[in-house]
């Protein structure tokens, strides 16, 4: 019989979402006494579920972020000296910002899940069944102390966290009083570049806030807060050997597959063991 193959993805370990979540992930977890089943759903969770909503949430930043940056390369001084003038417009821009947004909550709810595989919460305290991180929080709050890293942890993310779902469940549900408003390009002065206003976006009490800016931020937050939630867990975990986590410096990630993260041994640690 033949073997059948099949690519999922058009993305390559040279991309940092594919490298940090799926190969650094691997590497992470394997000197660790993991059984099988746990590291199946860790690269689960994070290299396929996560990574693969993140992947869709950057190539919607960057066709917006290709569109801006054509329409301020373009000289519009001619035009903009005539009596009629043709603002540029990005086609689409509210359903990409709506997808985007659907993608960052799913990931955010994929990753909620990370917990569940180490301490079987969902199993064991079914009043905080669910993806709400807060209530994660509390929970680890209650089983560990406050002081805890990963109570700690959930607690130092939640603001941004908060802002995504509920970006995202005012365009669920736009009869509740907050409302998502999105802003496509405006024209700002016909005298100097910059001559348009890039798209912005905003929550009902909030200053705008411009939207590329902001797509690159959420990425790199979940991004990041993947990475870390996996460090707390798995330090919480009995090792033969004092195995610490050592950031790689940026301008010393191999670019063919850029890890943030690798495991070593304290070797200071060690000596104290022998």
């Amino acid at each position: 019989m033949s073997t059948i193959k099949r690519r999922i993805s058009d993305i390559g370990s040279s991309n940092p979402i594919i490298a940090r979540l799926f190969c650094q992930t691997n590497n992470l977890i394997e000197p660790f006494s993991l059984v099988q089943k746990q590291k199946v759903d860790i690269q689960t969770i994070l290299g396929e579920k996560v990574g693969f909503r993140l992947v869709k949430c950057e190539k919607i930043y960057t066709k917006i972020k290709e569109v801006i940056d054509k329409i301020n390369e373009m000289d519009f001084s001619k035009q903009l000296q005539s009596s009629s003038i043709e603002v540029p417009y990005i086609i689409g821009l509210e359903q990409e910002c709506s997808d985007f947004l659907y993608q960052a909550k799913l990931a955010l709810r994929d990753l909620c899940k990370l917990i569940n595989v180490f301490y079987k919460v969902e199993l064991n305290r079914k009043e905080y069944i669910g993806s709400n991180f807060s209530k994660y929080r509390c929970w680890a709050c209650d089983y560990f102390g406050k002081d805890d890293s990963l109570c700690k942890g959930i607690q130092e993310e939640e603001s941004w966290i908060k802002r995504i779902i509920d970006m995202r469940n005012a365009i669920e549900h736009p009869d509740k009083n907050i409302e998502l408003k999105i802003q496509n390009v405006e024209l700002i002065n016909k005298v100097v570049p910059p001559y348009f206003k890039e798209p912005k976006w905003y929550l009902s009490g909030e200053k705008e806030s411009p939207i590329v800016r902001d797509m690159k931020v959420i990425i790199e937050n979940i991004l990041s807060f993947s990475e870390e939630l996996l460090i707390i867990l798995l330090s919480k975990m009995e090792t033969n050997l004092p195995i610490i986590f050592i950031e790689i410096p940026k301008e010393k990630r191999n670019k063919s597959c850029p890890i943030r993260i690798k495991t070593g041994i304290d070797s200071n640690r060690l000596k104290m063991k022998e």
